[in-house]
C-alpha cells in the first residue's frame, strides 16, 4: 500500500508539475499588426509583434484567412547582398516570456497568388493558430508601408 501510494504521490505531482508549465491561449498576445496593401494575383505580407506571457513556448502552426488560397510563414535572408524567402518549417516557436516580431526584411506571414487587390486603408482579418490550441483573430490595418517608416 505504501508503494501504492507514493506512485500516485510522485504521478500527482508530476501531472501538477506539467499543467504548470503549459500556457493558455490568453497568455499569448498579438500587436503593431498589419498588412502591406497590393495589386490582385501578386503576393503581400503580415506583420507583428507576437508576445508568449507564458511559462513555455509555443508555436504558430498555422495561419488562416480569406486574403490568398496560400499563406505560410516565412523569413527573409540575405547572402551575397542577394535578398531570399524560405518558408518557416514545422511552424514558428515563440519562447516562453518572449516576443517574436515579424517585420520587413525577417519573419512575416506571406499571402501568395492574392485573388483580389488588397487595398490601402482597409482591414486585413487572419487567424493564427497555435500548438496549445490557443486561435488568434487578428484585424489589421492594410498599409503601403511600416506605420514608423
Amino acid at each position: 500500500m505504501n508503494k501504492t501510494f507514493t506512485y500516485l504521490l510522485t504521478l500527482c505531482i508530476g501531472l501538477l508539475s506539467l499543467v504548470a508549465c503549459t500556457t493558455s491561449p490568453n497568455e499569448i498576445q498579438v500587436d503593431a499588426a498589419w498588412v502591406r496593401a497590393a495589386a490582385a494575383e501578386g503576393n503581400t505580407a503580415a506583420y507583428m509583434d507576437i508576445t508568449n506571457r507564458g511559462r513555455a513556448d509555443v508555436t504558430l502552426i498555422r495561419i488562416e484567412g480569406d486574403l490568398a488560397p496560400m499563406i505560410q510563414i516565412h523569413e527573409t535572408s540575405v547572402e551575397n547582398d542577394i535578398a531570399s524567402m524560405q518558408q518557416v518549417d514545422n511552424g514558428l516557436v515563440i519562447p516562453a516570456g518572449s516576443t517574436i516580431t515579424l517585420a520587413p526584411g525577417g519573419l512575416h506571414v506571406m499571402f501568395m497568388n492574392l485573388p483580389n487587390a488588397i487595398e490601402e486603408n482597409t482591414r486585413a482579418e487572419v487567424t493564427l493558430i497555435f500548438d496549445n490550441g490557443a486561435t488568434i483573430v487578428v484585424d489589421a490595418p492594410v498599409l503601403l508601408e511600416a506605420p514608423d517608416s
